[in-house]
């Protein structure tokens, strides 16, 4: 097996001191509303029988694994759900109708290996699939989802991981909710885990179906399939929280395709994104370090931590050093526009979903220059022409106000800087495995520098839609109207008619969210122009209340609760140089409003997260007032990572607070992070993981 250099060529280090921006860092999160089963208040852990073994398990396998998860520590760390994953069953249901197990693999049935499982002080969990077979071709539970269930109560199952194969074609939407009934009907509790591998964003709707939801592919054990899994999963933060998670697939780590400090950073980034910690490795041949990588009890911890944030990607030396706290968070750089939870639209809500539609006259009927046929939206009447703003804080210093604008592209792609990465994948359907195959050129690596690729576009980080235009959120140019007749100002000008929104400059397509199978990354997330048509959810918008209440009427999913959104997690206001807070009364004569979407019930956002490169620094909220810090390295060579306390945006006085390198399980020395950590080298491929903890100033 091929393990990958740790530190790049000998006597190379890639000296970038990567620190971010004095700019105001915020997290929020929602309490989600969890499926009410009580389960699932922080990521599950165990062992899953897939990555490693695939269909070729057995009873041995599974109690030999059991006791070495007790011989090595790793149950009492929290490693408690033993879980099997597809090929347990017979290929044939019983003649009642009932699923049975292969009786070679499994001789003492099912029920007698959780009862022995149990025994031991273990959970069990089991797969299944909402479709008309597994993955692998075996009977699933699609239609007969109640018997099933019952069928596990008696057996006493405590996990169910439930696939996307062999579907009759319908939404997740409608096939997962079922067996939730279903489970909840037994009275035994059971942590429900969807595997519909984030085709339909289900962060949005999901919280309300089941405890875990996958929001990728299936993951592979290489470096490529990791961070491509990261890019989806890490931009999905807002949605997770005590009760339901987002599910980023099982562990790689001690599978043998990865380095050491890849499968660290591979640990780390499970862990502060708080993912399931789903061993799936084989005990019986892991080495001492891969049982230090899976055993850390600090690391854990970070994971396991009851306030249930995931933490997210706040600098990256992608951002071009001067856009650190957020993708362009220097004022003045282009945001890209994308959907959040409406339940983050709160007076101390963190993303900015209030907006101003400043009325800028009237335009011509124009059917025709539209084409498309009449949808119910659409009266044929005239349409409103207004600018879209956003609601800045009042003038604090720094503040930007964003217009919504429509730009025509000039070519080029997202670029991660060290390496370049191009994707070609297919994603699992009928009989299907996951497929993914990725092409990766290293870049060039110059002592004491790094050669970073520059569009000419200033845009180009935001992504280019397949009609050659981008949706972005660009400072606004001054009050509308502008002049037709100058291009950039008719950028930021919009045609409103019913509930579609269209650029002035192609009033041909409309503004609406992505809803594609084929691209989990962008999927329910990312908004795009395309042709226009009414009759379709992800092109509807309409307003909504502003400021004073938590959530409008009807926003979330159906027959969710009202959330709420925590600035790390307590009730303190947020900085009154917020670019994006909203503000004390309205501005003008316009009241400010949330502009929703009706797919899945989101509102427009500005995207705040930095983009992906070389180096990165996340952060997440733990509880106790103490944070989690992630120094993160993608490159192939080391680098040297500093982070600022006065520059995390965290209120930090000097001293104040106490640094732990976590992997290293020791407090470093005050004097040395007084003000922050200092060219911290972090091997390529690889991350540096410290918790920050209240402490006295010095």
């Amino acid at each position: 097996m091929v393990r990958r250099k740790l530190c790049g060529p000998a006597g190379v280090l890639l000296s970038v001191i990567a620190t971010i921006p004095s700019l105001p860092l915020f997290i929020s999160t929602v309490t989600t509303n969890a499926l009410p089963n009580g389960l699932g208040l922080t990521p599950a852990m165990g062992f899953n029988t897939w990555n490693r073994f695939h269909c070729d398990i057995d009873e041995a396998m599974v109690k030999e694994t059991a006791r070495l998860l007790i011989d090595t520590g790793l149950r009492d760390l929290g490693y408690v759900f033993v879980n099997l994953d597809d090929c347990w069953m017979a290929r044939n249901r019983s003649a009642e109708g009932g699923l049975v197990e292969d009786p070679v693999k499994f001789p003492s049935g099912i029920k007698g290996l959780g009862d022995y499982l149990h025994a031991l002080g273990f959970k069990f969990g089991i797969y299944s699939s909402a479709g008309s077979a597994t993955c692998e071709g075996f009977p699933a539970s699609l239609g007969v989802e109640g018997r099933d269930a019952e069928t596990w109560s008696e057996w006493g199952v405590d996990y169910l991981k439930y696939d996307n194969c062999h579907t009759d074609g319908t939404s997740p939407q409608e096939r997962y909710p079922p067996m939730r009934d279903a489970l909840n009907a037994t009275g035994r509790p059971v942590l429900y885990s969807m595997c519909e591998w984030g085709l339909d964003n289900p962060g949005a709707w999901a919280p309300a179906v089941s405890n875990l939801w996958r929001t990728t592919p299936d993951i592979r054990d290489e470096w490529a399939s990791v961070m491509e899994i990261v890019e989806i999963n890490g931009r999905r933060w807002r949605y997770a929280g005590p009760g339901g998670f987002n599910d980023p697939d099982m562990l790689e780590v001690g599978n043998g395709g990865m380095g050491l400090e890849e499968y660290r950073a591979h640990m780390s980034l499970w862990c502060v994104m708080k993912a399931p910690l789903l061993i799936g490795c084989d005990l019986r041949g892991a080495t001492v370090d891969v049982l230090a990588l899976l055993g850390n009890q600090e690391v854990i911890a970070v994971n396991q931590d009851p306030l249930g944030v995931q933490a997210r990607r706040v600098w990256s030396s992608g951002s071009g050093g001067g856009r650190g706290v957020g993708k362009g968070g220097s004022p003045g750089s282009p945001l890209a526009a994308i959907v959040v939870p409406c339940a983050l639209a709160p007076e101390k809500g963190k993303d900015a979903v209030w907006w101003i539609l400043e009325p800028a006259g009237l335009t011509e009927e124009a059917e025709g220059e539209r084409g498309g046929g009449r949808g119910p939206s659409d009266s044929g009447g005239e349409a409103e022409l207004v600018s879209v703003r956003s609601v800045g804080s009042g003038g604090g210093e720094g503040t930007v106000q964003y217009c919504l604008a429509a730009k025509e592209g000039l070519g080029g792609h997202g670029r991660v800087e060290g390496e370049e990465i191009t994707r070609v994948m297919r994603l699992r359907g009928e009989g299907d495995s996951m497929e993914e195959g990725v092409r990766k050129k290293e870049a060039s690596v110059t002592v004491g520098r790094q050669e970073v690729s520059q569009e000419d576009d200033a845009d180009a980080s935001i992504p280019l839609s397949s009609l050659g235009f981008r949706v972005t959120l660009a400072p606004c140019l001054g009050p509308a109207p502008f002049s037709l007749f100058e291009r950039t100002g008719k950028e930021q000008l919009w045609r409103r008619k019913g509930s579609l929104l269209m650029p002035e400059s192609a009033p041909h397509l409309c503004l609406g969210v992505v809803r594609s199978n084929q691209d989990p990354l962008r999927t329910g997330l990312a908004v795009e122009l395309a042709p226009c048509n009414a009759s379709l959810p992800r092109q509807q918008w309409e307003t909504e209340a502003g400021p004073g209440s938590l959530r409008a009427e009807g926003m979330g999913p159906p027959g969710a609760e009202e959330s709420k959104a925590a600035w790390f997690g307590g009730e303190e206001p947020l900085p009154s140089s917020s670019v994006w807070a909203p503000p004390v009364g309205g501005l003008g004569s316009s009241s400010p409003q949330l502009l929703v979407n009706a797919f899945q019930h989101q509102c427009l956002a500005p995207e705040t997260d930095a983009p992906a490169g070389a180096q990165e620094i996340w952060i997440g909220p733990l509880s106790g007032g103490a944070f989690v810090l992630l120094l993160f390295n993608r490159s192939t060579v080391s680098a040297r990572i500093s982070a600022l306390w006065r520059d995390l945006g965290l209120g930090l006085e000097k001293g104040s607070y106490e640094a732990r390198d976590l992997w290293a399980r020791r407090t470093l020395p005050p004097e040395s992070v007084a003000d922050g950590i200092r060219d911290w080298e972090v091997p390529g491929h690889g991350a540096a993981m410290f918790k920050l903890s209240p402490g006295p100033a010095l």
